[in-house]
């Protein structure tokens, strides 16, 4: 058996498709990637953003809980798909430098069982 480090975000409508194929075939550990502005946003009323790929501007109200709920479900459908296919997470916060000590508490709990 081959361990695979899936290093991403997962933030892709074809997540459960790709996810459920890797897993499958190997020993699969998710390494996610997702910045604070990715869990949450502050309350700051309106702003404009721009999706890197279409390069379409959306305009979004920060002051209701609908932009905080929705990056708060996506994280919690990610975290089913995960256990649904066995798959172990390690959530890796881009603004750190230091992920040794993540790491190895990672693959101490992992070792354990």
């Amino acid at each position: 058996d081959a361990i695979l480090f899936l290093i991403s975000d997962f933030i892709d409508e074809s997540l459960d498709t790709y996810l459920a194929q890797a897993a499958r075939r190997y020993d699969l550990i998710a390494v996610r990637c997702l910045d604070n502005n990715e869990k949450t946003f502050p309350n700051v009323g309106f702003i404009m953003v721009e999706d890197l790929e279409t390069g379409e501007l959306v305009e979004l109200d920060l002051r209701n809980n609908d932009v905080k709920d929705f990056l708060t479900n996506r994280i919690s459908n990610q975290n089913k798909l995960f256990r649904r296919y066995g798959v172990d997470l390690v959530d890796i916060a881009p603004e750190r430098t230091d992920y040794l000590p993540e790491m190895v508490k990672f693959f101490r709990r992992r070792m354990s069982y």
